[in-house]
């Protein structure tokens, strides 16, 4: 069997993006749905890029320095936040209330902040090569 590169392009069905019901931490499988773009999509591997040449400089500006360049929890957090958010592109299903939350990326940043086990779910799901399989 040959490989069409043209059908077989992970990264361009990473960017169409991938839908799941939203599995609470009990296990229990909920009606909402998340929409995410995969980690080989154009957009997420930017986002990496442009994190880790801040990582770099902030290293080598500390070095300079003769400081130590650790990360803050608080740091860290705010990383993990804005690659979830990054990844994040829609929603159905979320209520406050039992009224409809529509998708925003400023509600989103909130929900995650305050949800890290969503977070983790989307990180995850976003890794998963498998879940963006090209429509051939």
């Amino acid at each position: 069997m040959s490989f069409d590169l043209n059908k077989q392009n992970f990264s361009k069905a990473a960017s169409e993006g991938y839908t799941f019901n939203l599995t609470l931490p009990d296990g229990t499988e909920s009606d909402a749905t998340l929409t995410v773009i995969g980690d080989m999509s154009k957009a997420v591997k930017a986002h990496s890029r442009k994190r880790y040449q801040e990582l770099q400089l902030r290293s080598k500006t500390a070095a300079r320095k003769g400081k130590d360049d650790e990360l803050s929890i608080e740091e860290a957090e705010e990383y993990v936040i804005a690659d979830a958010l990054v990844r994040l592109v829609n929603w159905s299903g979320f209520t406050e209330d039992g009224k409809e939350v529509p998708f925003s990326k400023d509600k989103a940043e909130e929900i995650l902040r305050e949800h890290s086990w969503i977070r983790d779910l989307i990180l995850k799901e976003a890794a998963e090569v498998t879940n963006f399989s090209p429509k051939v």
